[in-house]
């Protein structure tokens, strides 16, 4: 363990809330911060941690990895996301861990200052931690989000299997960039259009 990732962990809180149960698998998280998911995962089974856990954790660290560093240089450097950005986001690391990754985030940003790095600050990032939370819960960023669904593309006349899976996905990847297109009439028209 590096020391920075040691300085991330006392910055999270403690897990003695019931109320709070990320806070331990955030800790954990931490920890891991400077492996990949995969690593973690191994890690964590080998530790026989619960499935649930290292679900949680593995991914979290999967998700600082991929897009932690970008997210600070951009914030640090004054450049906001565009919401669009934050949707893809949102998308990638699950609504319900908005709020976890973006603590992993700050906890993991922390000891960097004392290395001479640039961290955005406080209140940048607590502006960009409200819109990530406002796009989570109000934007269309998961399948389950569409206008429509399997049965609908189905009875418009896509075919079930594999070929139903990619155009959900595409569709989604569209109402991403842009959440206006997130009507019936919009996303079986993009359907029909590539088949």
């Amino acid at each position: 363990m590096s020391d920075a990732a040691l300085q991330a962990v006392d910055t999270l809180p403690l897990p003695v809330l019931a109320a709070r149960p990320l806070r331990k698998p955030l800790r954990v998280a931490a920890l891991f911060s400077a492996c990949d998911g995969k690593a973690a995962e191994q890690a964590l089974r080998a530790l026989r941690f619960s499935n649930q856990e290292i679900a949680t954790i593995a991914s979290l660290v999967d998700r600082y990895r991929r897009f932690g560093e970008e997210l600070r240089v951009s914030l640090a450097n004054g450049q906001v996301p565009t919401d669009a950005a934050l949707r893809r986001l949102a998308a990638s690391v699950g609504r319900l861990r908005v709020s976890a990754f973006i603590r992993l985030c700050v906890a993991c940003w922390q000891p960097l200052t004392h290395a001479g790095e640039r961290v955005p600050m406080r209140r940048q990032t607590l502006r960009v931690y409200r819109r990530l939370m406002h796009i989570a819960f109000h934007d269309p960023i998961e399948i389950a989000d569409l206008a429509i669904d399997g049965d609908d593309l189905r009875r418009a006349g896509v075919a079930a299997g594999p070929q139903l899976g990619r155009t959900l996905q595409r569709l989604i990847d569209a109402v991403i960039d842009e959440p206006s297109r997130n009507t019936t009439e919009t996303l079986l028209a993009m359907a029909l259009a590539h088949e």
